[in-house]
């Protein structure tokens, strides 16, 4: 996004490994990005918001710490602002390897339900083919959806 012309982006995630990768990128571009290590779970908003994006974060969380934090999101989201956000469901069980780390995984159009009082620009769900080092490929089902504060 940095890379596209946004300015003001913060980003956080709990892998340090992530986040040191993230400042190296940037760095290399010569991109301003304030990054931080965070847990989703302790997070707190301290200003507001015209882009919101989690991707892949938030099933590694409970329900109700998930449906927590986009509630904050939206009372933290400007006027017209866009939510961008995916998580796994439970069309397909969760893959083996992350089985035991996925507390919150969203029934099938349950974020639509979260944002019924947004507009609603996109909505997908879909089933996709995944990779890791020294992992069998495998499937998750995901639902996106692309929300806009009305």
């Amino acid at each position: 996004m940095a890379k596209n012309g946004f300015l003001n982006i913060d980003a956080f995630d709990i892998s340090e490994a992530g986040i040191n990768k993230l400042k190296r990128l940037a760095k290399s571009y010569g991109l301003a990005i304030n990054a931080w290590i965070q847990d989703l779970q302790e997070f707190k908003f301290r200003k507001k918001y015209d882009l919101i994006m989690t991707h892949g974060t938030l099933h590694f969380v409970t329900k109700d710490e998930w449906k927590r934090f986009l509630s904050k999101a939206k009372e933290n989201t400007n006027q017209n602002g866009i939510h961008i956000i995916q998580i796994f469901t439970n069309k397909i069980p969760a893959s083996s390897e992350i089985a035991p780390f996925v507390n919150g995984i969203a029934d099938e159009g349950e974020l639509e339900k979260v944002y019924k009082d947004w507009e609603i620009l996109q909505s997908k769900s879909y089933i996709f083919d995944d990779e890791h080092l020294g992992v069998p490929k495998h499937q998750h089902s995901a639902n996106k959806i692309v929300a806009r504060k009305i």
